[in-house]
């Protein structure tokens, strides 16, 4: 168990350790500023996260389960050209897009928080986010559950089903909820859907 008001890391692997981030500010920079939770033979990899978790590299979940347990924190992605991935989702209660470049999706992921009252936030800011192929789920039902600036999601694929898809588990409040759509091909353009 880790208990820390703020650490810098050259990467960070979690290789089935339990991980309690209590509202502090972890920040994963560096080259190789990648965070990777994995298990590690019977043990699971999770993180209690009620803070911030600050990441430059890539976002890779190999564990079997999710990362997180209790889940009200953020993870900020803040390098270039980022990949959210691994070989299971992961499901992120804030996640906010900084930095430069693309972020991009290489497994499905699951923003809001997956837990009995979910309220997080996809905070896109000026950044487009790549679903590749992927399904981004959104579990807060309120319609300021993906706010931005001038960023986007692109979910264009050339294939006649599109498995590039958002889905966003509404409430019954009567609102209108704006899909922020765009494209990347210059000129990027901004086409949001508002149903």
């Amino acid at each position: 168990v880790l208990f820390v008001p703020q650490i810098f890391s050259q990467g960070l692997i979690n290789n089935g350790a339990y991980i309690v981030n209590s509202s502090a500010y972890i920040i994963v920079t560096g080259a190789t500023g990648h965070f990777t939770n994995q298990d590690a033979g019977a043990s699971i990899g999770k993180v209690d996260n009620t803070g911030v978790i600050q990441v430059y590299g890539n976002w890779t979940n190999n564990s079997t389960q999710n990362v997180f347990t209790a889940n009200t924190g953020t993870v900020e992605l803040n390098g270039s050209s980022q990949i959210i991935g691994g070989t299971a989702p992961t499901w992120f209660n804030n996640l906010t897009l900084l930095g430069t470049g693309n972020k991009s999706l290489n497994q499905n992921e699951t923003v809001g928080g997956g837990y009995a009252a979910p309220a997080g936030i996809l905070t896109l800011n000026d950044r487009p986010l790549l679903l590749t192929t992927r399904k981004l789920t959104v579990t807060n039902p309120l319609n300021t559950a993906i706010t931005r600036t001038t960023g986007y999601i692109v979910s264009e694929m050339n294939a006649g089903n599109n498995t590039a898809i958002v889905q966003w588990n509404v409430g019954a409040n009567n609102a209108a909820y704006v899909f922020p759509f765009g494209t990347t091909a210059a000129p990027a353009l901004y086409i949001p859907l508002t149903i």
